[in-house]
């Protein structure tokens, strides 16, 4: 993986982009549609780094791992913004005009998906949405909703299932999604465990 930068307004994003990528040529004949990879809380691009490269090994695209604004070597946004998850959206969004791909397909990891399922609403241009160990975009079924606040760890994730208790939506609404999303999860996850994700 190569390191990336672009700069957004006031500061710059910066993330990996696999060797094979092309991202200034995205439909260059024979590749698949381009990934942009989104990576969990307090993480960084290498974490998507193994997957993206082991994607690449069988269907070569234009693909890139985001580091957020204040992960890894993105720069923090402007000292007036305090709502980083507008923020780290808004790097969605500002990547993908960017890149000026006419599809793109997202891969988001727990906040990452969360970010995912953000972006895909209403968003025509996402092909499809891999969400990995993120709560479905249609939200949780109350029956799942007591094991999933009680291993939760982060306050964001406790208010989202506690929204999703109240009937309040935490999520998207699925009727604006025109993306195919998978959502993947492990049966040894804790937090969204696969009963939860097979309920729902």
């Amino acid at each position: 993986m190569l390191e990336w930068q672009t700069d957004v307004g006031a500061y710059s994003l910066a993330g990996l982009i696999a060797p094979v990528s092309m991202a200034s040529t995205p439909n260059i004949s024979g590749l698949a549609t381009p990934r942009l990879a989104l990576h969990g809380w307090l993480d960084n691009a290498a974490s998507m780094a193994g997957l993206l490269t082991a994607l690449n090994a069988i269907h070569p695209a234009p693909s890139l791992a985001l580091d957020f604004p204040g992960h890894g070597l993105s720069h923090h946004t402007a000292p007036q913004h305090h709502a980083p998850f507008v923020d780290y959206l808004d790097a969605v969004l500002a990547v993908l005009d960017a890149q000026n791909w006419p599809q793109v397909d997202l891969i988001g990891h727990s906040m990452g998906g969360f970010l995912t399922q953000r972006a895909i609403e209403g968003n025509a241009h996402i092909k499809k949405a891999s969400l990995i160990s993120s709560v479905p975009p249609w939200g949780l079924l109350p029956s799942t909703l007591e094991p999933v606040v009680e291993n939760m760890g982060d306050p964001l994730g406790k208010m989202i299932a506690m929204q999703a208790a109240e009937g309040k939506p935490a999520y998207v609404n699925p009727d604006n999604i025109s993306a195919d999303v998978q959502v993947i999860g492990g049966a040894r996850d804790r937090i969204i465990p696969a009963e939860v994700l097979s309920a729902t």
